[in-house]
């Protein structure tokens, strides 16, 4: 059974990024540090009811905002992307 191709503005979004994953211990330590990363939440609003528990310092974006909602972010900082 073939898969459904990708498609909208998370699917652009994803292909278009070169994504590292991130290790549990080393983004906890940058978190705490003096140049900590922006941490943006993506997860749909229904996965946030049933767990809200995020990140520290997450701040939530639905991906249909996320386009108009990054402009304004200062382009030297590092941004770390969670959707789970």
């Amino acid at each position: 059974m073939r898969s459904a191709r990708c498609s909208g503005p998370r699917c652009w979004l994803l292909r278009s990024l070169a994504l590292p994953r991130a290790e549990p211990a080393a983004l906890l330590a940058r978190l705490y540090s003096d140049a900590a990363p922006l941490v943006v939440d993506l997860r749909h609003e229904l996965d946030l009811q049933a767990n809200p528990t995020s990140l520290p310092g997450a701040v939530v974006v639905g991906m249909d905002e996320l386009l108009e909602w990054a402009e304004g972010i200062p382009r030297e900082r590092e941004i770390i992307l969670t959707c789970d």
